[in-house]
């Protein structure tokens, strides 16, 4: 990962610990992309997936737009399913 994909700069970790969401928001000249760890602590996270934007747009100065961003911020719910 490079300085400017803006790696981590949000996470969400879930209540047990057991899924963490990183946002990427300069990744890919600032389309951006989200990336989810399933992880066992204390020993390790490994990726699970990468999402992004299947519409994303790049930064194009000269037009005067900033990339799409994806992944500048990023959150979890975690429900609750109770038996009957």
């Amino acid at each position: 990962r490079e300085y400017y994909d803006e790696f981590g700069r949000c996470v969400a970790v879930s209540a047990s610990g057991d899924v963490v969401i990183v946002g990427s928001s300069g990744k890919d000249d600032q389309k951006g992309a989200v990336y989810v760890f399933a992880c066992t602590w204390p020993s390790s996270c490994s990726q699970s997936t990468k999402l992004v934007a299947s519409d994303g747009s790049a930064m194009d100065i000269q037009a005067g737009f900033f990339g799409d961003l994806f992944g500048t911020s990023v959150a979890m719910h975690e429900s609750q399913q109770h038996g009957t």
